[in-house]
Parts: C-alpha cells; sequence; structure tokens
C-alpha cells in the first residue's frame, strides 16, 4: 500500500485541484481530500504520511488521530491564522514543482515514523466510531473475510444499489473515503465489482456468480 498523503480543506474545487496535480507530480504516494476533520478521521486506517491542512483550529485534532504524519499549514500569505504549533506552512504562491517537492521530502520524513498503517492487522476488523441513524447491519457473509463494521454498514447500501456518492451523504463520509470501504469490501468478498458484492450478500454467502455483471 502507498503512504498517503491527504489534504484537508472546505473549499472542494480547490482541493480536488490540488489533489489532481500532487497525484500526477507524486506518483508514488495515494493523494486523498476530505472536506473537514471528522472526515479525515475515517482515514485513520490509512499509512498516512503528510496532512496538509488549511485550518489551523483543526491540526491539533487531527495530529491526534495521524500522530506519526508530517503536517503542512497551507497558505496563501494573507491569511494572519496563529497557532503554538510548530507546523510548517507550505505557501500556495510556490512554483509548482517546489511545492510538489517539500510535500514529497514532508511525506517522506512522515514514512520514517509511519511504516505501517495505523490499523488492526489484515486479518482483524477495524472497528469505527459507528455512524448515527444508520441501521445496523446483518452479519450474513459467511466467507472467511471478516468486514469491519463500518465496511458492513457499506454493503448493505451496495445491496440498496446506492452509489457511491450517495453513500457518502447517507453515512456522512468523503466520497474518497466510501471509495477505500467499497474496494476493501469487494477484496474481502473475493469478488470483481460492487453489484457481485450485493449479491453475495444478498444470497447470505453463498457463491457469487461466476460471470461478471454490469455495474
Amino acid at each position: 500500500m502507498k503512504p498517503t498523503v491527504v489534504v484537508i480543506d472546505r473549499r472542494c474545487i480547490f482541493s480536488e485541484c490540488l489533489c489532481e496535480f500532487l497525484t500526477s507530480s507524486l506518483p508514488d504516494f495515494t493523494i486523498l481530500s476530505v472536506n473537514n476533520a471528522r472526515q479525515a478521521a475515517e482515514l485513520v486506517f490509512l499509512p498516512v504520511t503528510c496532512v496538509l491542512v488549511s485550518e489551523s483550529a483543526d491540526i491539533l485534532a487531527i495530529q491526534e488521530v495521524f500522530p506519526k504524519a508530517a503536517f503542512l499549514l497551507l497558505s496563501d500569505g494573507k491569511e494572519s491564522q496563529k497557532t503554538d504549533l510548530q507546523v510548517p506552512k507550505i505557501m500556495l504562491d510556490m512554483p509548482r514543482n517546489v511545492f510538489a517537492e517539500m510535500v514529497r521530502s514532508s511525506a517522506r520524513h512522515g514514512c520514517s515514523h509511519a511504516l505501517e498503517p495505523a490499523s488492526a492487522p489484515a486479518d482483524q476488523p477495524v472497528v469505527l466510531e459507528p455512524v448515527e441513524n444508520v441501521k445496523k447491519p446483518l452479519q450474513t457473509a459467511t466467507c472467511d473475510a471478516r468486514l469491519s463494521d463500518r465496511e458492513a454498514e457499506v454493503l448493505v447500501a451496495l445491496k440498496r444499489g446506492l452509489s457511491n456518492k450517495l453513500i457518502a451523504y447517507e453515512m456522512n463520509l468523503s466520497e474518497n473515503t466510501v471509495k477505500i470501504h467499497v474496494r476493501n469490501v469487494i477484496r474481502k468478498l473475493g469478488v470483481t465489482n460492487r453489484t457481485m458484492a450485493a449479491l453475495y450478500e444478498m444470497k447470505g454467502g453463498a457463491e457469487p456468480p461466476a460471470t461478471d455483471m454490469p455495474h
């Protein structure tokens, strides 16, 4: 699994564009964007080595989630964010190559302290905070893989035919987080796509269909 860089910014267009730039500039890292600290906490199971954050007030809480990651405070040089934390600023008016290299250097520094993802072992479920107002799923799958509570909830949503965007809205997660959970569900169930994963659950653990099905 690639080391992960997380961009936390409430401006969706800005953060998505920044993620696209960093993805093309840093192919050795997974780049994800979320809107706030709560969504960032959903990525605790990933090997996050660097966090770019735009609100200094969020840093302390996020550092508790990713204690081994390097942090960079996004700055355009105009705001007067004050923080007692020793977090270096990364200026948005930097040349593209300099900006990318600063993120790369910080992420690699984080790698030296976070070589393993902050999660349970691969054969153990990752237990996350339960989502309010989401019906607790029945554990009907009989495969050897163990789904975490959140993955089981995503599987129930797949059974209902929801898209990633709707799952994210209903469960109050970022779409990036949902994509990761869907991928993990598909891998653990040993199927090839989300439709087959939904059918697997619907059949209560029966063998998945032998042929691929359209999404």
